[in-house]
């Protein structure tokens, strides 16, 4: 429907590569839609023409950014582009270009066939219809749970989601994954909507809930998500690049047991060079695990210093683990 709408004859369905097994049963999909004439040339006798093709990108957290996509899927790396122009005139092989996640498609039939005003009793006035809730961490049934917006509360998920599957108190959630800033469980009470979620500071994002308990130490889970966005910044622009770098070298000294308190504000420095000078919203993303781990628990940085928790040998086993496994990298 969305490419009918816009005049275009070829559409792709954009995977990371390690998605391979529902890439797969996506690909049966396609080729059952094929079979009976709902995809190709010529469909139901209109004379429209429509293929679609699955691409599998490399792996690339960047190529969640549209402009980083379109590269991808001309054949170059994953690097974000210049914008304007914007991918709606000129997009994939300069052509316009709508980008969309498939879930956000997924509902364009359902207002289509019901009508909008059936789609908007759902959720709220500014946020409306449903979301898919990806849920995982220390609960006892991770999965997808499909709820209308601002209905439930982040308590509420929790609790669907059988509670915690440790019988430890549950002390905050990611509600984007990793590119969140974080949520105490004082603010499990918010509503499941944009507006509410921003009212405490936070985001919606992909909904990928991640709920964390109580042994959960805020330092190591801080470093966990700055490796992880060191390691996916494309490279393109200083701050992320350089400032994702010298984050971890922080974190890396936090763990080892080398670490001081003037570290910890060294870390919010760090932090201050990367907000706001990036080239797309992955350095931003990167620094939400700085921020609100440092504004919701800042007494795990001081207990890291002052309690000596840095520099044990589970701590030590994992940046021997890491190092060795980036020289590997490397080698490869």
């Amino acid at each position: 429907m969305c490419a009918y709408a816009i005049g275009s004859n070829l559409a792709y369905i954009y995977l990371r590569g390690e998605f391979s097994e529902p890439g797969k049963e996506l690909e049966k999909a396609l080729a059952d839609a094929y079979a009976n004439g709902l995809l190709g040339t010529n469909l139901m006798g209109t004379g429209y023409s429509l293929d679609i093709r699955v691409h599998y990108g490399a792996g690339a957290y960047i190529c969640g950014e549209e402009s980083a996509l379109l590269e991808s899927l001309e054949g170059r790396i994953g690097q974000p582009r210049l914008k304007p122009p914007f991918p709606a005139t000129n997009g994939l092989y300069n052509k316009p270009t709508v980008i969309n996640n498939v879930e956000t498609l997924a509902n364009v039939p359902w207002i289509v066939l019901n009508g909008a005003a059936w789609y908007r009793q759902f959720g709220t006035e500014k946020s409306s219809g449903v979301k898919l809730f990806s849920v995982s961490g220390h609960v006892k049934n991770p999965g997808n749970y499909e709820l209308p917006l601002g209905k439930y509360s982040i308590q509420d998920l929790l609790d669907m989601a059988g509670g915690s599957s440790t019988g430890r108190p549950i002390r905050a959630v990611l509600p984007a994954g990793s590119s969140s800033p974080i949520i105490p469980a004082v603010n499990f009470g918010a509503k499941l909507d944009y507006e509410s979620m921003a009212g405490i500071g936070s985001v919606l994002g992909s909904c990928s809930f991640i709920f964390m308990d109580d042994s959960v130490d805020m330092v190591w889970a801080a470093r966990k998500m700055i490796r992880f966005f060191k390691h996916e910044s494309c490279g393109k622009c200083t701050p992320c690049r350089e400032g994702t770098y010298w984050a971890l070298k922080l974190y890396n000294k936090l763990l080892s047991g080398e670490g001081t308190l003037a570290d910890i504000d060294m870390i919010g420095e760090v932090n201050k060079q990367i907000i706001g000078k990036c080239f797309c919203p992955l350095g931003e993303f990167a620094t939400s695990s700085m921020t609100f781990t440092l504004k919701h628990f800042k007494q795990d940085y001081i207990d890291f210093i002052e309690k000596k928790k840095g520099g044990t040998p589970e701590y030590k086993a994992e940046l021997a683990r890491d190092t060795h496994g980036h020289h590997a990298q490397a080698a490869h």
